[in-house]
């Protein structure tokens, strides 16, 4: 199954997969936090949501009045995206749609968006992160800001423990370059941090911060019963706090699947 076709099969279930009481969204509202942290007091008129799945990340920004343009190489989610940013508010004329991967936006002037989101992993799924992270940046204005998450590598060594065993060719391969087949039995790319900056950097991309998330949470998130706690929006609240805490003490969780990145364009 090819990556666009697996995308476009999951659009219906990707919110309810994805929700608010979802493990993943524990990452996902720490870097929510981030991200307002960077952007207080800057204008954000014109956003790329970027492999935008169903516009979760863009969304926010619609229907706050910027100009959005949802991408994505799955044309369900593009389409879903779309009508829910309208659904929730969005001036219809401000919501652009675009079907196209990651590595590929050519549709796009260059240096137009003040803000880019890369969100859900693009970049480990397109198979040429360094294209990628190239029209990211091309397409963010000087100045303007880049968030993005991509899987970690060393958080996929959950992989080899429930299917690849002690095979330790395979895991100094995997340690070595970084390339797997993933849960979704999908070819993936998983960065190390100095990769994903110097990657970033090659293409005119300032480090702001990078982080492995869920931080905490990231030792328990396979616990049934922690799971259903989940499902207690106080308990959420404040376990969001404590990620939050922990974020700011310096820490990191060497077992979280994913890794955020908030980057700066450079003057060109």
């Amino acid at each position: 199954m090819s990556t666009s076709t697996y995308f476009d099969a999951a659009a219906e279930a990707y919110d309810e997969e994805f929700g608010e009481d979802s493990v993943w969204a524990i990452a996902h509202r720490t870097a929510r936090r981030l991200l307002r942290a960077h952007l207080a007091g800057r204008p954000v008129e014109r956003v790329l949501d970027a492999g935008c799945g169903t516009g979760k990340w863009g969304i926010p920004f619609a229907v706050g009045g910027a100009d959005v343009v949802f991408a994505d190489l799955a044309e369900r989610m593009v389409s879903a995206a779309v009508e829910s940013a309208v659904r929730a508010g969005a001036t219809p004329g401000r919501v652009h749609p675009l079907t196209a991967p990651v590595q590929d936006m050519s549709a796009l002037a260059d240096a137009q968006f003040d803000l880019t989101l890369c969100m859900g992993d693009p970049l480990s799924y397109c198979g040429d992160p360094e294209r990628g992270a190239a029209e990211l940046v091309r397409t963010t204005r000087p100045g303007g800001t880049v968030l993005l998450s991509v899987d970690s590598r060393w958080g996929y060594l959950r992989v080899f423990k429930e299917r690849d065993g002690y095979d330790l060719d395979r895991l100094a391969e995997f340690v070595r370059d970084g390339d797997v087949v993933g849960w979704e039995q999908l070819p993936l790319h998983a960065f190390t941090d100095r990769e994903l900056r110097d990657l970033m950097a090659r293409h005119g991309a300032r480090t702001v911060g990078t982080w492995t998330l869920p931080t905490v949470s990231s030792y328990f998130l396979f616990d049934p019963a922690f799971r259903e706690r989940l499902g207690d929006a106080e308990f959420r609240r404040r376990l969001d706090d404590v990620e939050w805490d922990a974020l700011q003490a310096g820490s990191s969780a060497p077992g979280s699947h994913h890794l955020y990145g908030l980057f700066v364009r450079e003057d060109a």
